[in-house]
């Protein structure tokens, strides 16, 4: 039945057994970021500016027989824009690459899934119309945008109304440069 559902594109790869250890660290930086205090708790009520994400990981050899060598560095913005009469807008971007690739696997590449043909998947973090999925063991970058109407225009629709149905719309876009795709 996988055949049926995934395509003969997307066919599993063996590999051989292996075992890793990655060291993850990210750095989170939300300008004039608002909060509350309330007791002696630190109540987030978040920002108007975009947040701002670094993050690095290393694949370390020799603890718990790891056999990976590999540094990643991945750079990330998104923000939800305030509601407005028309809906609530997200947006997020990702750049990254690993900088060093002595020991990398191919399952520790960096991977755009392929598109599900009959199950509609959020833009912000998936792509549409992709095809097949892609990896790339280097540079990378993607975007995307959504906008959810929140019933600006269904809940003026007499009778579709009811049914309680959301329209949203977004767009996605990513690179892998060395691979030439856009």
């Amino acid at each position: 039945w996988s055949t049926f559902l995934f395509g003969e594109s997307n066919t599993p790869i063996d590999f051989e057994r292996y075992y890793t250890f990655i060291a993850n660290t990210s750095v989170i930086y939300r300008p004039q970021q608002q909060y509350m205090l309330k007791g002696r708790k630190k109540i987030i009520l978040g920002s108007s500016y975009p947040t701002f994400k670094l993050t690095y990981k290393k694949g370390i050899p020799g603890i718990a027989n790891s056999e990976v060598k590999f540094d990643h560095l991945e750079f990330s913005a998104y923000q939800r824009l305030p509601n407005t009469k028309l809906g609530t807008s997200n947006w997020h971007f990702t750049a990254g690459s690993f900088l060093k690739k002595q020991d990398l696997r191919f399952i520790e590449y960096k991977y755009f899934r392929g598109s599900d043909q009959y199950f509609f998947v959020s833009p912000l973090n998936h792509f549409q119309l992709l095809g097949q999925t892609l990896a790339t063991p280097n540079a990378y970058y993607r975007g995307a945008l959504m906008h959810h109407f929140n019933g600006f225009f269904m809940d003026k629709v007499p009778l579709l109304n009811k049914l309680q149905l959301e329209l949203l719309a977004g767009f996605a876009f990513g690179g892998i440069p060395d691979q030439d795709f856009k």
